[in-house]
């Protein structure tokens, strides 16, 4: 749901983490609370993971996907990450999050 395509239930875990006190779901479509949330959800992730990659693949896939992946040497590149996941769609939504990211760095 919104700009951070939140699941309600994730949603309501991180306001609850939060102490954020949104009205949910109702309030997940507004901009600033869908984006706040989105945002502390993505920095719980990023100190799990430790890194951006994982991150993001947890974001889109979650993250009990993301530790099996790792734990799987089909998957895990042996140095703490992984080089491929199961998933077509998380594949490529790295790979466009990471383009995304690399040109918003050049423009700003």
């Amino acid at each position: 749901i919104g700009l951070m395509q939140l699941m309600e239930e994730t949603a309501s875990d991180y306001n609850t983490k939060g102490k954020f006190d949104y009205n949910l779901p109702e309030q997940l479509k507004e901009p600033e609370v869908n984006i706040r949330l989105g945002c502390y959800y993505l920095s719980e992730l990023m100190q799990r993971f430790k890194k951006r990659d994982l991150a993001i693949m947890a974001y889109n896939a979650g993250p009990g996907n993301v530790e099996e992946w790792l734990m799987n040497d089909m998957f895990s590149d042996g140095n703490g990450g992984l080089h491929s996941t199961p998933f077509k769609e998380t594949n490529d939504y790295v790979d466009k999050v990471l383009k995304s990211y690399k040109r918003y760095k050049e423009i700003y």
